[in-house]
């Protein structure tokens, strides 16, 4: 009987000690849920988890919540999810007790906004050829999704345009540039009114367009190589230089000095300048002219050929503002004879592709003439008591007086050439063209 009452005591203690375990069980965390497992949100939105720990009975029950990256999602201590940038992210609840744990999946996609509306600013604007600038499309709203657009002129000849809205100005006129939004195709134009580029007065201008009269008080009425006065230097000289203050019809005139004339015609370089009966060839030939009181370093190119013509491409350097293409023509007059005809076309700093081969081609010569500026010089001879060479070769007085005091230097030209650079006895009686004072 003894040994059967240990026994049972034996069995009591067993038992209770196993009562004792399950009571501290019963208060401790067996489980965590969250109300939601995986969701696909936009970024900036926010949205709360919510988490179940189990049993519902446990001692503790508090919650640690975390973000597996923070870039993308936070969360804060009561389960408030607050989504910043496209990514995925995990975001954890963990139980204090047992630290067990349950996770939300976020996907977050990148925000939409939709394009509603484009502008050009401004709607309207005047450039000059050769403008190079950018347009740039203003979208609404401002922080728009998709700001790619395609840009299109609806003249390429006038204004270009390219991927990017950088628009260049080609030629004068008048063209509408066009911005399209590959998001829901808005569009807005800008008019764009393309004006003459500014240029300077070149040499040929100042050239007046007829010889003097006989008497020498103003212009011949045509370009007949009789019609215009011939003057002895002396003469030419006490009448007509700058200092006498010289107008017609209240105009300002002058008769030039070499160096005005070589901006005219150049020098003649052994007859390879302005060749009209051999084929020539001059590049970079360094010239000292002077253009309305300016003394101008520059350099052409020349090209003279056999059938009564020469190019050049003249002006080069004092950054191309006179960069010209010239002309020269040893031509019949239709009044009889022949005549010098110089045709010159603006170039500038902007036409620089254009070489001194491109300018001797007749073809090139034949587009675009509208604006080309034409002086014609009869061929006049000169007068020594009787006329001489009438009708064959031109010679025109200049204000500078040659090394040779007994001579003056002229412009001179003839069948074969023409040059701005040679001199003759000062009493023969040659043409006088005047260039005016500004």
């Amino acid at each position: 009987m003894r040994k059967n009452r240990i026994y049972l005591v034996l069995l009591a203690v067993l038992l209770g000690w196993g009562c004792d375990d399950e009571v501290i069980d019963a208060g401790r965390v067996t489980g965590i849920t969250l109300d939601i497992t995986e969701k696909t949100v936009i970024a900036g939105d926010a949205f709360k988890l919510v988490a179940t720990v189990y049993p519902e009975n446990a001692d503790n029950k508090e919650v640690k919540w975390r973000s597996s990256n923070e870039k993308i999602a936070t969360v804060d201590a009561n389960g408030n999810v607050t989504t910043l940038s496209e990514g995925e992210v995990r975001i954890t609840a963990v139980t204090r007790d047992r630290a067990l744990t349950a996770r939300c999946v976020v996907t977050v996609q990148k925000r939409i906004f939709p394009v509603t509306g484009v502008a050009i600013e401004p709607a309207e604007m005047t450039v000059t050829v050769g403008d190079l600038f950018t347009l740039v499309a203003q979208f609404t709203p401002e922080n728009a999704t998709n700001k790619n657009v395609v840009w299109k002129s609806s003249n390429d000849e006038i204004i270009e345009v390219n991927a990017e809205g950088v628009v260049l100005a080609k030629k004068a006129g008048v063209a509408t540039i066009t911005v399209t939004t590959e998001d829901g195709g808005k569009t807005a134009q800008c008019v764009i009114t393309v004006e003459k580029a500014k240029r300077p007065k070149l040499s040929i201008e100042y050239v007046a367009e007829y010889n003097l009269n006989a008497e020498g008080t103003g212009f011949a009425t045509s370009h007949a190589n009789d019609a215009s006065g011939y003057f002895t230097w002396d003469d030419a000289i006490d009448r007509f230089t700058a200092e006498k203050n010289f107008a017609i019809d209240g105009y300002g005139f002058h008769l030039p000095t070499q160096q005005e004339w070589l901006s005219i015609v150049p020098a003649e370089n052994r007859g390879n300048n302005v060749q009209f009966q051999g084929n020539s060839s001059t590049d970079d030939y360094n010239e000292e002219v002077v253009v309305a009181g300016e003394t101008m370093k520059v350099t052409a190119d020349y090209r003279g050929t056999t059938n009564g013509v020469a190019y050049a491409l003249r002006f080069k350097g004092e950054e191309e503002k006179h960069r010209s293409a010239w002309r020269y023509e040893f031509a019949d007059n239709p009044s009889g004879g022949n005549m010098l005809k110089i045709t010159v076309r603006y170039l500038g700093p902007d036409r620089t592709d254009v070489t001194v081969d491109d300018i001797a081609k007749e073809t090139w010569w034949s587009q675009d003439a509208d604006e080309d500026i034409v002086r014609n010089f009869p061929a006049a001879g000169y007068h020594d008591g009787n006329k001489v060479n009438a009708n064959n070769q031109g010679t025109y007085w200049s204000a500078t007086e040659a090394k040779n005091t007994a001579r003056g230097m002229r412009l001179y030209f003839k069948y074969d050439t023409a040059n701005g650079s040679s001199n003759q006895a000062k009493t023969l009686g040659f043409s006088v063209r005047l260039f005016s004072d500004n």
